[in-house]
């Protein structure tokens, strides 16, 4: 019996090629963190100025953590002081 194969339909932002391995992230992020750097900020997050605990947003990819540029953006704005978004 013959199957038909279907093929995934690729958007014009496949959001898999957009991703990065956080080795990739670090050397985007001015002053090249560390990895374990990156790594922490995904697992344990970073304080913000008013208190809160702000977390890198990742995706497990087999053994790999996974980031995208607009993840890091993300991070970083919500690391900013209020005072200083405005």
């Amino acid at each position: 019996m013959a199957t038909k194969r279907t093929r995934r339909r690729q958007s014009p932002t496949d959001p898999l090629k957009e991703l990065l391995t956080l080795e990739e992230a670090a050397q985007l992020v001015p002053g090249s963190p560390a990895l374990s750097t990156l790594w922490r900020w995904a697992r344990v997050g970073s304080v913000a100025c008013d208190g809160e605990v702000i977390t890198l947003r990742v995706a497990r990819v087999g053994r790999r953590l996974c980031t995208t540029k607009a993840w890091l953006r993300q991070f970083a704005d919500r690391l900013e002081s209020p005072e200083e978004v405005a």
